[in-house]
């Protein structure tokens, strides 16, 4: 039996997805588009189960970010999927009509095209053209964001760590103060024990000198004259 799957777990296959999903739309094919919409669901399903094992856990955090992941990755990935297909299905109506011979009455984009000819046929490669080009730039905007929000995720986290490190480094040189003023302390109290020592030797050198006095004048009248 396989254990259950953490938030982090889920947010690993989400990235994993996402990743997928950019690298098709970096070179879309319509062969991979069904694929595309799969990882796309995949991502959508990770996210609704971090939401949920978020709202289980009561994390105020992650379920914010999980809410602006929605909105500023899953979203606009399927704009442009949708794009994309919307594109190739206007692209293979397109192709059937000009195997057919004959007008189709399904919405095609307007495409103004004077001259006609080989020059309307080369003016609509060339919007063709820049349009694939418009659509592999938003993937690439949509793919820069992505790694900025990394990069914002890693700095908000370095960041914290700082300030973590700060406050440890604020409460070292809070004791390094205190323990400077008990030294001070101590070194006043000890310089203070030793005049009072100085004190006592010098009067206990004065004393014996006035004992010493005393016995040599002593015996000095004692003697006959």
């Amino acid at each position: 039996m396989s254990a259950a799957k953490t938030y982090d777990d889920y947010f690993q296959e989400y990235n994993s997805a996402l990743a997928k999903v950019r690298s098709f739309l970096a070179c879309p094919a319509e062969s991979s588009l069904s694929e595309c919409e799969a990882w796309l669901q995949m991502a959508r399903s990770c996210l609704t189960a971090m939401q949920g094992l978020s709202e289980i856990e009561n994390d105020v955090v992650k379920l914010q970010a999980t809410k602006q992941l929605f909105a500023r990755e899953v979203t606009p990935l399927a704009n442009e999927v949708r794009r994309v297909k919307d594109k190739a299905i206007i692209l293979q109506k397109q192709q059937n009509s000009l195997f057919q011979g004959k007008k189709t009455q399904e919405y095609v984009p307007p495409v103004i095209i004077e001259g006609g000819g080989d020059e309307g046929d080369e003016t609509q490669a060339l919007l063709l053209a820049s349009r694939d080009m418009l659509f592999e730039s938003q993937a690439l905007c949509v793919e820069s964001e992505g790694i900025g929000q990394n990069v914002i995720r890693t700095m908000s986290s370095q960041r914290q760590q700082l300030e973590m490190s700060s406050a440890r480094l604020q409460g070292t040189i809070s004791n390094m103060d205190q323990a400077r003023q008990v030294l001070k302390q101590i070194g006043q109290k000890a310089l203070r024990n030793k005049i009072f020592l100085y004190v006592v030797i010098i009067l206990l050198l004065f004393a014996n000198a006035y004992a010493l006095y005393r016995i040599f004048v002593g015996k000095s009248n004692a003697r006959p004259n």
